[in-house]
């Protein structure tokens, strides 16, 4: 159980309970822009027609070479499931930034990795637990929404977890609820209305602190993701 850690009262004021900005659009339950995937012969294709569209080969080639640089090459499809590489690898992402020790540089891009990897575990829990269009209607209503999500994955998380480690838990995703309650606040300055993403003009972060807790959350939940 973690200890010393408090939840102050919200200072952050909402006009209303809708997303500022929903990030899923859905016509008659469909995606109206679905993801394009390519195969792989298919997106070769498409760098060849950048190609001869005249761009920079050099710049292409480069970018698209497994075998320059191989210190630097990353390989997509290894994870085996894709749940695995994006979850782990956003909080990859951050325990790597906080590690650089400029914290009021990376700040931002630290907070939105370790919210978005705690958004992806808990709506894979939510997956595993729901069939597809339970699923899917359940995204669309809550977005990214983390306590909302939380709320959710936790009904399925009473079953493995103690009472205070989901006590625990849900302290740190009401932290992130605080600041960043729709995954906005630290990818844009301002919303969609012109007004500050981040209400408090002024706050401390201990980001070592912030990096232990989010191990603890990894070390409960590892196995919901990686098996």
């Amino acid at each position: 159980m973690i200890n010393d850690t408090k939840i102050t009262d919200s200072i952050i004021k909402y006009e209303d309970d809708e997303l500022v900005e929903p990030i899923i659009k859905y016509e008659d339950d469909e995606l109206v822009e679905p993801i394009v995937k390519y195969e792989y012969d298919e997106f070769q294709e498409k760098l060849n027609e950048f190609r001869q569209q005249g761009y920079n080969n050099f710049i292409i080639d480069d970018v698209f070479n497994p075998c320059k640089f191989t210190g630097y090459t990353a390989h997509y499809g290894w994870q085996g499931s894709n749940e695995f590489g994006y979850i782990a690898g956003y909080k990859n992402a951050a325990d790597i930034l906080i590690e650089q020790f400029t914290p009021d540089l990376n700040l931002m891009p630290i907070m939105f990795n370790y919210r978005h990897y705690i958004e992806l575990i808990l709506k894979n829990i939510c997956y595993c637990h729901m069939d597809d269009g339970e699923y899917n209607n359940f995204i669309r209503k809550k977005g990214h929404n983390l306590k909302q999500i939380w709320n959710r994955s936790k009904k399925f998380l009473v079953q493995i977890l103690k009472e205070e480690d989901l006590f625990d838990i849900e302290t740190i995703i009401n932290i992130f609820n605080l600041l960043d309650r729709d995954s906005l606040a630290f990818r844009y300055e301002f919303t969609k209305k012109s007004k500050p993403s981040i209400t408090p003009g002024r706050f401390t972060i201990n980001l070592f602190a912030l990096k232990r807790d989010i191990d603890y959350i990894d070390k409960l939940l590892y196995t919901t993701y990686a098996t």
